[in-house]
């Protein structure tokens, strides 16, 4: 039985079960948000500040996650600010993020049907897993042991990511199935990256506006493989993952597309939990051959990919100036990897 609904979150629920996803847009800030390009940003500072401002007195998750997400990114781009200050923004944002988990369980109370998305509460999940990186970004010192802690916290997620989607592959709930599995995948090439434990190269999720299709529809992207450096940020490398990469994404996405089953998986699964498992054991130092096979096949298949996908040229035009993510053109991943030869030499 559902706790009793503290008034001031009435509201927020009757939103949730009223709004279809373009309905949000009727929130200033949001909208500015969403319409803003995908990539991260190098200047923006006080349009981010200002957006953050303008969202993080809501409820509604969906604005808390973008809320949290223009103060981190904020916190990230403000390089001619006070450090204190831009730390007080990503202290803001992991707050922010966490009010949103909060608002997100009340909401899976008292809504249900597809107004929910059902693996929205893990995504929250893994934004505050990496807030301590991003912080130690800010700081301008990247640490072994944060590598370590967020690394461990992923994996936390994406465990728990796995026992949902078994819930709802038992429940026979498809749509929540392939939210998960989608999810999962994303944790996994997540994982995949970062189990090198580089304080220079790591994933993270992409922020909120990345993964709308509204504004942009090129630039979407779940990941960001960051370069940095003293916490200047040199590069970001966008990456959509997708459980199936049908033939129509090679055109359509202008990030590197990885394809969960292909790509992350040794003995292509369609289930991220294969891989999960590999990588977790590889971790804790209990792995068999194949588990240590499967893992390091999946982080090096990756990096394999993200190399010859950071040698194409940039795609100019494509996302303003301002940005740090480059968008480059894919004809070398398709032509060296796996499923991409394929589908590219079946449509000849």
């Amino acid at each position: 039985m559902a706790a009793e609904l503290a008034p001031d979150l009435f509201p927020m629920v009757e939103q949730v079960e009223q709004f279809e996803h373009r309905d949000y847009l009727q929130q200033p800030a949001y909208a500015e948000y969403m319409q803003m390009d995908k990539g991260l940003l190098t200047t923006g500072f006080r349009q981010l500040e200002a957006i953050y401002g303008g969202l993080r007195d809501e409820h509604a998750p969906r604005y808390l996650i973008s809320a949290g997400w223009a103060a981190a990114e904020a916190a990230l781009v403000g390089v001619d600010q006070p450090i204190a200050y831009r730390l007080g923004l990503m202290d803001a944002a992991t707050s922010t993020w966490r009010r949103a988990f909060d608002n997100e369980l009340v909401v899976r109370q008292y809504v249900s049907g597809d107004k929910l998305e059902q693996e929205q509460g893990h995504r929250i999940a893994l934004d505050i897993a990496v807030a301590p990186l991003l912080r130690d970004i800010v700081q301008g010192n990247v640490r072994p042991a944060t590598c370590r802690q967020v690394f461990e916290s992923c994996l936390d997620v994406a465990n728990s990511n796995v026992q949902y989607l078994r819930a709802m592959e038992a429940a026979g709930n498809e749509i929540g199935y392939r939210e998960h599995l989608g999810f999962g995948n994303e944790c996994n090439a997540l994982l995949a990256v970062n189990r090198t434990f580089s304080p220079t190269w790591f994933a993270m999720p992409a922020p909120a506006r990345a993964d709308s299709g509204y504004h942009h529809r090129d630039q979407t992207h779940d990941l960001l493989v960051i370069r940095q450096k003293f916490g200047l940020i040199k590069s970001a490398a966008p990456v959509e993952i997708k459980t199936t990469a049908w033939p129509f994404l090679i055109d359509r996405y202008k990030a590197l597309v990885l394809e969960g089953r292909m790509h992350l998986s040794a003995d292509d699964e369609r289930s991220p939990e294969p891989t999960l498992a590999a990588i977790e054991a590889t971790y804790r130092g209990v792995a068999t051959d194949d588990e240590q096979i499967q893992a390091d096949m999946a982080t090096e298949q990756f990096a394999s990919m993200l190399h010859d996908y950071c040698a194409g040229p940039a795609l100019g035009g494509l996302a303003a100036r301002r940005t740090l993510t480059i968008f480059r053109d894919s004809s070398q991943v398709f032509s060296r990897h796996r499923y991409f030869r394929d589908v590219l030499a079946a449509t000849a």
